[in-house]
């Protein structure tokens, strides 16, 4: 069962990846790659985790850590992409709706007893 977590972890970190790559695209993000994506969301995950850790001690923290981490996320997007502020941003927004329909739909087939 131990060995089966990083090809969970890996799959999870592809299909980010390639929700981030989708709204690059839609963002008309010029010579966005799969790896770059990749790297996007590994290193924005670390870094908004370890944001999340700093932040949420406090009382406001919590409330702030969440869009704190997403911030981080959208700033590393817009360095490696090489693109503007709100390119990046539209590219995260849409690979967060992303993967939130695919979150919904998934439950959806769940309840419906899929």
């Amino acid at each position: 069962m131990c060995l089966f977590i990083p090809f969970v972890a890996i799959a999870l970190i592809c299909i980010q990846a390639l929700f981030l790559l989708a709204g690059a695209t839609i963002a008309k993000i010029e010579m966005a790659t799969f790896w770059q994506a990749v790297g996007v969301v590994v290193v924005g995950a670390i870094g908004g985790g370890a944001v999340h850790l700093a932040l949420a001690g406090t009382e406001i923290g919590m409330i702030l850590a969440p869009f704190a981490a997403f911030l981080l996320e959208v700033l590393v997007a817009m360095a490696v992409f090489d693109t503007t502020f709100v390119k990046a941003l539209i590219a995260c927004v849409i690979a967060w709706a992303l993967s939130l329909a695919v979150l919904f739909a998934l439950f959806l087939f769940m309840a419906l007893g899929g």
